[in-house]
């Protein structure tokens, strides 16, 4: 098992598994939200905001395919 050709290919295929994990992980969205709470005179107001982006073309499917 001290093999050094053998090392480097189970290494290898370790980067490998590594690289696709990476890029199934970078095709998820990120979801963002703020929360504000506003004192103004007499009255208290809040508001709540979350952002998503539209995955609607681009879901990193050229890059998992191409760590596959």
């Amino acid at each position: 098992m001290n093999r050094p050709d053998l090392r480097a290919a189970q290494q290898a295929v370790t980067a490998a598994e590594s690289q696709l994990s990476l890029q199934k992980a970078n095709a998820k969205m990120d979801i963002t939200g703020t929360f504000g709470l506003f004192h103004t005179a007499a009255a208290s107001s809040g508001s709540f905001f979350y952002s998503m982006p539209l995955p609607i073309f681009n879901r990193n499917q050229g890059e998992i395919a191409r760590a596959q």
